[in-house]
């Protein structure tokens, strides 16, 4: 099952946070950290094929790129039937899928970026990352986005915070919540892409406000609703392109 816990240790490892843990501590390696896996794995890869690497080619379907306060939308992977005739032929689109996780990783970083006017201690901040969830052998990359409230200089006021998530799988569609929490005060938002869907969830509110009293949390608006929710939209200016 999946726990509190769990999550709190995917999201610590998926990636996102790496320099500055390195920053912070060094001569600490981080354990099972995505990215430092990865990295490793790109100049395994690398040393092995030696001149047979080739550049990444164009991929067919990308996901749209993270930015910062956009609504979070989970991927569905599709899993590799069979596998190449040899090791040495999965090498190379190996190293051009770890190279395209990577860049997707600082895309994450780069969106969990403070803008101008939150790079003082006080301002808000937020961090979007993605860990991937496997249910049986369906493979889905759930999006998060975590962030805190500011606040003025010198105010006393509890700051709050906030959860994105959208997960996906084929047995429910598109699942996400928004849940913002204050002092013990816990408000949750769910929406479900899926009629069904939402009409199931919405028959379990009265069991989800019990386990949140539960936990010692005060059940602030639970509600449910039908559908994605819609795009605050884009800033102008969020994305640079490069031709070479």
């Amino acid at each position: 099952p999946i726990t509190g816990e769990a999550i709190k240790q995917a999201i610590s490892r998926s990636g996102v946070f790496l320099e500055a843990r390195l920053a912070s501590a060094p001569a600490a390696a981080p354990q099972g950290d995505i990215k430092a896996t990865l990295l490793q794995l790109r100049g395994a890869l690398t040393a092995w094929l030696g001149d047979e690497a080739i550049p990444a080619s164009p991929a067919t379907r990308r996901p749209p790129p993270p930015a910062r306060g956009a609504v979070p939308r989970s991927q569905n992977i599709d899993l590799p039937t069979a596998g190449p005739a040899s090791a040495r032929q999965a090498a190379a689109p190996l190293l051009e899928q770890t190279d395209a996780a990577i860049h997707r990783l600082r895309l994450l970083q780069m969106a969990s970026l403070p803008d101008e006017a939150s790079r003082s201690l006080a301002g808000p901040a937020e961090w979007d990352t993605e860990v991937p969830l496997l249910l049986g052998q369906e493979l889905s990359i759930a999006q998060f986005q975590i962030s805190r409230d500011g606040h003025a200089a010198g105010e006393a006021s509890e700051r709050g915070w906030q959860l994105r998530f959208s997960i996906n799988f084929s047995l429910l569609g598109e699942v996400g919540a928004h849940v913002s929490w204050r002092g013990r005060k816990t408000s949750v938002a769910l929406w479900a892409d899926s009629d069904e869907t939402a009409d199931a969830l919405e028959e379990l509110l009265p069991e989800l406000a019990a386990a949140l009293a539960a936990r010692g949390l005060e059940p602030g608006s639970i509600r449910v609703r039908h559908g994605i929710p819609k795009d605050p939209g884009r800033p102008a200016g969020g994305f640079v392109d490069s031709m070479s």
